[in-house]
């Protein structure tokens, strides 16, 4: 008997693509019965009913010059994802981010048209850099969804089928944080690239934080993948980590102040009302091409979305101990500059949501017209 079940081949090679996949998988189960859902994910998804045919360990590195030290171990396994999708045979193929990993793949596939489909969430950064990008993406995919609003007009004068869905981050259900809040919460970044160039200093930070606020509590949350890396590079420096996501609930609950690597945590702490401090440092080389090329005022998202400098912001050259310290020092004294961020973020999620409506019911809205 032939089955009429529909196939989905799913990538994410990344925690924050992880996440996005896992509150999909869970819609399209939810919305459709004749889907079966397989691919490549991380913890999170595989928690669902699906199964990663591969492990993503070692895949999530960002930035020019560490991609191109691994090189040879991406391409490699880019061919083991790209012979996966041949012979599985999908009507549908979704990738999660990682633009450069995935758009490479799905070029090599458009010989499996018309039978398969291909469709990609959260758009590259083409407002930020390589503007390029935006037209091969373009006839490469069947269906483009972005999460901010101002993304789908780089690419719907190639493909007419983009569109923006919002950010699940501001669907989801705000944290009841504790009356009196007394952790500074550290968060150095989800790649093992950014362990290496932004914890050190971070550790330097919790030093002298320790020794002037000794009433307050202090916690770093991390992967469990990266707990065995940041304990080497903590050594004999004791603090709370933080690994598990209840966990990770309860100290956002308590957090006072975070000090956090530039990426998707900015929202997540922006939705939950933590005022916070922007860090970000890579490979040097990586550093001056980044300064070169990129031509933003601001690295986090939510500075680039309210077009405002709410989080302050210390990058490469100027992400050093004291003028992190003197920051802290200033949130935590000066009443009107930590309200003024917390004000910033209630002002956040109405930019964030289309229509308050939940993103991933949108994208299967979206995505089942292509199955």
């Amino acid at each position: 008997m032939v089955s009429n079940k529909k196939k989905i081949f799913l990538i994410s090679t990344e925690p924050s693509g992880d996440l996005l996949g896992y509150d999909l998988i869970q819609q399209i189960y939810k919305r459709f019965k004749n889907i079966e859902i397989i691919g490549v994910g991380g913890d999170k998804m595989n928690e669902l009913k699906f199964k990663s045919f591969l492990p993503t360990d070692g895949m999530n590195v960002n930035g020019i010059v560490e991609v191109l030290l691994k090189l040879k171990k991406f391409i490699k396994y880019l061919n083991k994802v790209k012979q996966l999708i041949i012979l599985t045979k999908p009507d549908l193929v979704i990738t999660i981010d990682s633009p450069s990993f995935n758009y490479r793949i799905v070029k090599k596939l458009q010989f499996l048209r018309p039978k398969t489909k291909f469709v990609h969430l959260v758009a590259p950064t083409v407002w930020a850099w390589k503007k390029y990008r935006a037209k091969g993406f373009a006839f490469n995919y069947d269906l483009i969804l972005t999460l901010f609003d101002f993304e789908p007009r780089f690419f719907k004068k190639y493909n007419k089928n983009t569109f923006c869905i919002g950010h699940p981050i501001f669907y989801k259900k705000k944290l009841t944080g504790n009356k009196i809040k007394k952790t500074i919460t550290f968060f150095p970044g989800s790649r093992e690239n950014e362990i290496d160039y932004i914890l050190p200093k971070m550790i330097l930070v919790y030093k002298k934080l320790k020794f002037i606020y000794k009433d307050l509590d202090f916690a770093l949350v991390t992967l469990p993948s990266l707990k065995k890396k940041i304990l080497n590079e903590i050594g004999n420096n004791k603090i709370n980590i933080v690994t598990s996501n209840a966990s990770k609930v309860r100290i956002l609950k308590d957090t006072k102040l975070a000090i956090a690597a530039s990426g998707t945590v900015i929202l997540e702490l922006s939705r939950n009302l933590i005022p916070s401090i922007v860090v970000y440092d890579s490979n040097f080389f990586t550093s001056i091409i980044v300064k070169y090329l990129v031509k933003l005022k601001w690295a986090n998202l939510v500075n680039i979305i309210l077009n405002k400098n709410t989080i302050p912001e210390f990058l490469f050259s100027n992400y050093k101990v004291d003028n992190v310290v003197n920051n802290v020092e200033l949130l935590v004294k000066q009443k009107e500059l930590y309200e003024s961020q917390i004000y910033d973020f209630l002002n956040l999620k109405s930019k964030m949501l289309i229509k308050k409506k939940n993103p991933m019911d949108l994208a299967v809205d979206y995505i089942k017209n292509r199955l």
